[in-house]
């Protein structure tokens, strides 16, 4: 299966995290808190619906990237 590319995003505005399929125009799912979404992630993306999730810094600069499942991460990586 091929890995759906993500994006999540602080959106100052709403005070909302925003997970976001990369190329799209509306967001996929907003969450009240980064921990949320980051608890979402493996909860949602894994052996049924890989993923690739970049993961953004409330700062704007890019914190990780993570492959869900880890195993089919194309780079032998830590993130």
């Amino acid at each position: 299966a091929e890995l759906g590319k993500y994006t999540l995003v602080h959106d100052a505005d709403a005070d909302e995290w925003v997970l976001t399929c990369d190329g799209a125009d509306r967001a996929f799912k907003r969450f009240p808190s980064k921990a949320t979404a980051l608890m979402f992630l493996p909860e949602h993306f894994g052996e049924s619906a890989p993923a690739s999730v970049k993961i953004q810094l409330l700062g704007g600069a890019f914190e990780v990237e993570r492959t869900y499942p880890q195993p089919m991460d194309p780079r032998k990586s830590l993130g």
